[in-house]
């Protein structure tokens, strides 16, 4: 069974009814924003967890309580395919008791089932956002099952649904606590005791709830004395990608900037490779107008080059879709023409363009 929650006219609640105390599987949930959360089922509880937003940041932060624990030398890629059976085998070494690694998976499905049910607010609000889901019958499943980690989704699905909706009711929807806030410009005067500690701890690479933990609050908390400062240009808040696991070296070309290029024209196209190239950067043409914005959100590109005119959609509407993901927000989107008018500069920077270059 799979399906858009839209057009079945779903939601979560639903998928979650669905998937009734006889079921033995894995549910999967996927967002056009590029995000995927996936869960092992059994009978109605939660017996594992894969993927999801910022997995080893996660992870990480919350192993990072127990003082104790290595999280140098700890292999993290384990929690993006099972999390169950790698809690398992810190428990077996005896890096963490079986309490513990039952409190941490708690914590990890309840922070999982929050950025669901955020992302379900925010696909109300837009038409540009869609949710999917998957789910997938596994008779076998019995096996490899963990006593400790072992929750209701009904339970899960409510304490989550209490969290989101405190979160809402404070006019937070829009605010992901997976956001990292960036100093852009601050006078440190004429501020509280409990703000000025905040803002010490802002290094542009903590999110909302990394910082949380640092001060031991509720990331609620956190967003409020933040925001602010959002309001008056002082703070920015970013989206960023997940921490990339130390024992995942990246090669030569894995480290270059991948630059993409959405042109119809190929010789075009074929130019613009050899630039590129030249200047040692991956190159990813795109050319599809109705596949271009799923494309991108799977290249990751550090840089964007859009013609403005393309067959179907123009690049003014890519460029706009593009800024609704909060992955792309901050990055470099150039739109390219022929066009050199005052209007149509006007309206690549009211799109969110970052620049508008002329092309040959």
């Amino acid at each position: 069974m799979e399906g858009n929650l839209k057009q079945l006219g779903w939601d979560i609640k639903k998928v979650l009814e669905y998937c009734d105390s006889k079921f033995l599987g894995r549910l999967i949930i996927s967002s056009s924003y590029g995000y995927k959360w996936g869960f092992n089922l059994f009978m109605g509880r939660i017996t594992g967890e894969f993927s999801g937003v910022h997995t080893i940041r996660r992870w990480k932060r919350l192993l990072s309580q127990n003082k104790n624990f290595d999280l140098i030398n700890t292999d993290f890629t384990g929690f993006l395919e099972d999390s169950s059976a790698t809690l398992d085998k810190l428990v077996k070494s005896k890096q963490i008791s079986r309490q513990e690694a039952s409190s941490l998976a708690k914590a990890s499905i309840l922070e999982s089932f929050f950025d669901i049910l955020q992302l379900e607010w925010l696909c109300s609000q837009s038409n540009d956002c869609t949710m999917s889901f998957k789910i997938v019958t596994e008779p076998d499943s019995k096996k490899d099952l963990f006593p400790w980690f072992f929750f209701s989704v009904n339970d899960i699905y409510k304490e989550a649904s209490a969290d989101f909706g405190t979160w809402e009711e404070n006019s937070l929807g829009r605010f992901s606590p997976n956001l990292v806030p960036v100093i852009k410009g601050l006078l440190l005067q004429n501020i509280t005791k409990e703000e000025r500690k905040l803002l010490e701890l802002i290094d542009g690479n903590l999110s909302i709830r990394d910082l949380s933990l640092s001060l031991q609050q509720n990331p609620l908390l956190t967003i409020k004395t933040i925001l602010p400062f959002v309001e008056t240009g002082m703070i920015t808040l970013k989206a960023v990608s997940d921490i990339v696991p130390f024992n995942k070296r990246k090669t030569v070309e894995e480290t270059r900037p991948i630059v993409a290029y959405v042109e119809d024209n190929p010789i075009e196209r074929d130019i613009m490779k050899r630039i590129l190239s030249d200047l040692g950067c991956n190159y990813v043409s795109l050319f599809d107008p109705l596949r271009v914005t799923m494309d991108l959100i799977k290249v990751k590109p550090s840089l964007v080059f859009l013609d403005l005119v393309i067959p179907i959609v123009n690049g003014y509407e890519i460029c706009a879709q593009l800024r609704r993901i909060p992955s792309f927000r901050e990055i470099p989107i150039i739109i390219l023409t022929s066009n050199n008018g005052i209007i149509d500069r006007a309206r690549a920077k009211v799109v969110g363009a970052t620049d508008f270059c002329l092309s040959l």
